[in-house]
């Protein structure tokens, strides 16, 4: 069955992700050792009402479904403006206070994403607006994913 067919489109953004496809209002990944603790950091962010992530939304047949959100990924670094710099900078923010203390931390900080550049950011306009692919979340310090996206 070819991907028209089934309804699939593949997604091309960012860099190192393959296999990511979008189904309708949903984005289907193939899951990995890290899916346990992407479904639940994603579920902590929707619980703390964090808006700039995807919602985890399942398993089916070997992929994590999430849900879709509109706009472009860049498909390659580039310069960003000090308004793109800050609008990312405030949804990591976001993301962090929203892990701060909980028990996906544990006795760090907070959950740091580990690969916030721009190839991870969707993009409405000339806006990053959502985080996605938290394959290389972790618990960390704030430092960490500041001095990454820096």
């Amino acid at each position: 069955m070819s991907d028209e067919q089934s309804g699939e489109i593949p997604l091309t953004g960012g860099r190192i992700a393959t296999g990511v496809v979008r189904m309708g209002d949903t984005v289907r990944k193939p899951s990995t050792d890290a899916s346990p603790f992407v479904a639940e950091l994603l579920n902590l962010l929707e619980e703390t009402g964090f808006q700039g992530a995807p919602r985890y939304a399942g398993q089916a047949e070997g992929f994590d479904i999430f849900t879709f959100i509109e706009g472009h990924v860049p498909t390659r670094f580039q310069a960003w403006s000090d308004s793109q710099v800050h609008a990312a900078a405030g949804l990591l923010r976001q993301m962090h206070d929203a892990t701060s203390g909980s028990t996906l931390a544990g006795h760090f900080e907070v959950v740091c994403h580990h690969d916030p550049g721009p190839n991870n950011y969707v993009f409405q306009g000339d806006t990053p607006i959502a985080l996605i692919d938290f394959a290389e979340a972790a618990p960390g310090s704030r430092l960490e994913d500041v001095a990454y996206l820096a």
